[in-house]
C-alpha cells in the first residue's frame, strides 16, 4: 500500500555463468490534477441549479472526487461533470475536483462560489393574461403589470474589478433570448452562451488576469462592458 516506486530484475543462468541483469523500474500511476472548472447555469433562481464540468477525465484518473461547500451535487459524482443544486439564499461556498485512482490522488483544482439571495419576487414571464383578457384593454394592463421596471436592457456586473469571478445580471423587459460573450482586447473569444432575463450567473473564475469585455446582445440592442480581473 505504501509503494512509490521500485525495480523488477532478471538474470539468465546455465551451467556455465550467469548473465548481466535486465532490469524494469517501476513506478506508480500518478493522477494528474484537474483542468479549469467550467460553470454553466442550468436552472436560474428560484430552483437554480449549476452545471460544472472538467475539459475531460484527467490522464490516470478513474474518477474524480467532487467536493461542493454550499450546495448539493445532484448527479456526477465521480465523472467529469456534475449538477450541483443551491438554495435561495446568498451562498458563498466552493466546489472542488481532485482526480484519483487506485493508487494515488491529485492535487485539488477549486474555484469560488458567490451567488446573491433569489429576489423575493422575481418578474412573471410575459405572456397572456391567465383571467380575462377579452379586451385589448385587459390584455395591456396584463403586460404594463407583469413588465418589469426596465426601460431597455440593462447589464450589472460586480466586483469590478476582481481577483476571482465576476456577478451578472442582466435587466430586461423584453422576452427576446440574450447571447452573452466574453472576449480579450484582441477579440479573440473565450466563452459564449445564453442567458436569461434577471438570470445571476458566475463568470471569469477560469480566466487568466487581465480586462477583457463583456458583450450582452438581445436582439438589435448591445451592451459591452470592460471587465478587470487581478
Amino acid at each position: 500500500a505504501g509503494f512509490t516506486s521500485g525495480t523488477v530484475s532478471v538474470t539468465s543462468t546455465n551451467g556455465c555463468g550467469t548473465s548481466s541483469a535486465r532490469t524494469l523500474n517501476i513506478s506508480i500511476l500518478q493522477a494528474a490534477a484537474p483542468g479549469v472548472i467550467d460553470v454553466a447555469v442550468t436552472t436560474p433562481c428560484p430552483n437554480r441549479v449549476y452545471t460544472y464540468s472538467l475539459p475531460a477525465l484527467t490522464a490516470n484518473a478513474t474518477s474524480i472526487l467532487w467536493t461542493v461547500n454550499g450546495g448539493t451535487i445532484l448527479t456526477g459524482q465521480g465523472t467529469s461533470s456534475i449538477t450541483v443544486s443551491y438554495p435561495s439564499t446568498a451562498v458563498n461556498g466552493t466546489v472542488s475536483a481532485q482526480s484519483i485512482n487506485n493508487c494515488s490522488v491529485s492535487t485539488i483544482r477549486s474555484t469560488d462560489v458567490r451567488l446573491p439571495a433569489c429576489p423575493l419576487n422575481p418578474p412573471p414571464p410575459i405572456g397572456k393574461n391567465s383571467g380575462n383578457d377579452n379586451t385589448e384593454g385587459a390584455r395591456e394592463n396584463t403586460v404594463e403589470s407583469t413588465l418589469p421596471a426596465v426601460a431597455s436592457l440593462e447589464v450589472k456586473i460586480f466586483p469590478n474589478p476582481t481577483v476571482s469571478d465576476f456577478i451578472i445580471k442582466v435587466l430586461t423587459a423584453s422576452g427576446e433570448e440574450i447571447n452573452l460573450r466574453v472576449i480579450d482586447f484582441q477579440g479573440r473569444l473565450y466563452k459564449s452562451f445564453k442567458v436569461m432575463p434577471y438570470q445571476t450567473i458566475a463568470l471569469g473564475a477560469e480566466l487568466k488576469p487581465g480586462t477583457y469585455l463583456v458583450e450582452v446582445r438581445q436582439g438589435t440592442q448591445v451592451k459591452t462592458t470592460k471587465v478587470i480581473k487581478f
